[in-house]
Formats: C-alpha cells, sequence, structure tokens
C-alpha cells in the first residue's frame, strides 16, 4: 500500500473521531459512549433538556440522517446495536446490546394529546398535558425497514419485526411479528418455559442468560464452555417457582460486591475474591431497592418466570468494568 492510500484510509477514521469528539463537547458529561462508535456525517445527536442523558455502549454505529434526541429522559442503547440510514428515536427509549436496525425506522415515547378535551386545538392541550411512554428493546431484536413502534412498548429478547410494521402492543420474546397493526406471525424459538439452572455452554439455555452477555463470545462458541462473560448488571430467567435459593459458579477476575435480586421481593449480598467462585445464596427479603431494569420488562416476563438480577460493584463502590467477571451455571433450588 502507498503512502497515499495509506493517507487516505485514515481519512474517514479520523474524520469520525472529530464527529464523536464534537458531541462529546457539545453535550459533555449528559452524554456517554464506548468503544469505537462509528457516525455518519449526517447523524444526529442532541439532548433538549438539561435533565436528559443519552448513555451508548461499545461498538455502536448509526447511519447517515440518524438522530438521537432526548429531551428530559433517557436514551439507553447498548454495546454492539446498529442503527441504519434515517432513523428517527426520540424521548424515552431503552435499546439492548446486538440489535439491528433497518432503514427508515420511527421509535418515539411522546405523542400529541387529541382527547384530553377533544375541542380544544391538539397544540393547546399538548401545553396541559404532556404524554410520554417509555419504549423498551431488548438485545438481539431485528427491526425491519420502515417499522413504527408506539409510545409503551415493550419488545423481548430476540424478536424480529417485520418490514414497514406498526408495532402498537408488548411483543414476547423470539416472536416473529409483523403488519399494521402488527401480530404475531412465527416463532424464533419456544420460550414459554426456562430451567431451573441454566448453563453457559449449553445451546438452549443462552436466550435465558436474558441481559448483560458479551455476545462477541457467541462468535467463539468454545469460548462459553469456560463462562458467560457479564456486565456490571445481568439478569436471568427461571423457571416460576417457590425456590429462594441462588446456585452459581464462574469466574471472577477482581474482588467485587455483587448484590442479588429474586424478582420485586427478596435479594442479597456478596463479596466475591479474585478467581473461581461456587456459592449459594439464601434470597431474603430484599434490603434495598431493585434495579430499574426489572421495572421494564413486560407483566408477561414476570409473570411466567422467576427473575434474578445481578449487579456487580467494585469493593470501593464504583460499578464494576464490563466484562469482568464470568458465569458457567447458575440456578434456583429450594
Amino acid at each position: 500500500m502507498s503512502l497515499l492510500d495509506k493517507i487516505s484510509s485514515l481519512i474517514p477514521y479520523l474524520l469520525n473521531l472529530i464527529r464523536v469528539f464534537y458531541v462529546k463537547c457539545l453535550l459533555k458529561d449528559r452524554f456517554s459512549v464506548g468503544k469505537i462508535p462509528q457516525l455518519k456525517n449526517t447523524s444526529r445527536i442532541n439532548i433538549f433538556d438539561k435533565n436528559g442523558r443519552i448513555a451508548i455502549g461499545d461498538y455502536f454505529s448509526m447511519g447517515y440522517n440518524t438522530e438521537l434526541y432526548a429531551w428530559k429522559e433517557k436514551i439507553h442503547i447498548g454495546s454492539g446495536t446498529s442503527l441504519n440510514d434515517n432513523c428517527k428515536i426520540y424521548g424515552n427509549v431503552s435499546i439492548g446490546s446486538n440489535c439491528l436496525f433497518a432503514s427508515e425506522i420511527f421509535i418515539s415515547s411522546g405523542t400529541h394529546t387529541f382527547a384530553h378535551l377533544p375541542a380544544l386545538p391538539i397544540k393547546a392541550q399538548d401545553k396541559l398535558v404532556s404524554s410520554s411512554k417509555a419504549i423498551v428493546i431488548e438485545d438481539d431484536c431485528w427491526i425491519g425497514f420502515g417499522v413504527v413502534i408506539m409510545p409503551g412498548v415493550y419488545i423481548g429478547k430476540g424478536a424480529v419485526i417485520g418490514s414497514n410494521s406498526v408495532v402498537t402492543k408488548n411483543v414476547f420474546p423470539y416472536t416473529i411479528f409483523g403488519g399494521v397493526p402488527g401480530k404475531e406471525i412465527g416463532k424464533r424459538l419456544d420460550f414459554n418455559e426456562s430451567f431451573r439452572e441454566i448453563k453457559s455452554a449449553v445451546a438452549e439455555h443462552w436466550p435465558f442468560f436474558y441481559r448483560g452477555c458479551n455476545y462477541r463470545q457467541f462468535e467463539i462458541q468454545d469460548s462459553l464452555n469456560a463462562g458467560l462473560e457479564l456486565e456490571a448488571v445481568s439478569m436471568f430467567l427461571f423457571t416460576k417457582s417457590p425456590d429462594r435459593k441462588l446456585k452459581i459458579a464462574g469466574f471472577c477476575a477482581q474482588k467485587m460486591l455483587v448484590s442479588i435480586f429474586l424478582n420485586a421481593e427478596a435479594g442479597a449480598e456478596l463479596q466475591l475474591e479474585a478467581g473461581p467462585f461456587e456459592l449459594e445464596v439464601k434470597l431474603e427479603n430484599a434490603k434495598s431497592n431493585v434495579p430499574d431494569g426489572f421495572s421494564q420488562l413486560s407483566p408477561e416476563i414476570k409473570e411466567k418466570f422467576n427473575v434474578i438480577t445481578l449487579q456487580a460493584d467494585q469493593i470501593n463502590g464504583s460499578a464494576a468494568s464490563k466484562y469482568i467477571w464470568k458465569i458457567n451455571s447458575a440456578g434456583l433450588q429450594l
């Protein structure tokens, strides 16, 4: 490769760095982004209220004319998610990791008010009543071309939304969904029954590691035999039962404190030393607030499964780094 070719190949990389730096300077501490983001020259990110936030994970990319706009609430996007051209994402929206968005997608947690005082002009009603309902899209979802997602919708992990669909109601995990208005048209897999124990080396168990996985690890599946790497906050789904004891095994790269929550009812805290671990923890009445992630789940998920949420912190109280621990197995027992 000639020197000119090397310089030419560096130009897009440098321009991307400048775009990311500009957004960080513009929005300061209200905006955060992980490693190696990719923004096009017409990508637009902005926050229109001092209380708004936008937080994005590693390896994120957004296409031409795609917009992320927040007001008083927060947009959150997980690692490895890509937004193609002309996507519009506004308001209180949470998007998981490893999601694929085609072009021309519209997602807004807000809408106009027209039925509060029907005789009043819509703009006047908007000033009287604020209408915003959070939208949650879980990990590993594929959203097709031209999809519209309405306020208050929950889209479960692994769902596929067909092109030009209008999503007006919750979508169960691993469902194939399409139409106007949208409805279930198929399934990727049967997600109605989980297990009392899930293992990183068993493919049938992978969907029930519901949040917080390192999805890049699935590209080298043999690595899963040594455990599934987790983010600081992760979530597992188990068969619904009266079980109140968590058995968990894995490896921790550094000393840390782990808070464990079972649904919104019970919890425990434990300190992990660096190295392999295998523990049984009795889950009793929760002594602290359950993380926000549980409240985001749809009622159907909460009804069908026991939900374990793990929150890892360094001993000094700061949030643990990503993927500093891994889980081989986790299960609930009486």
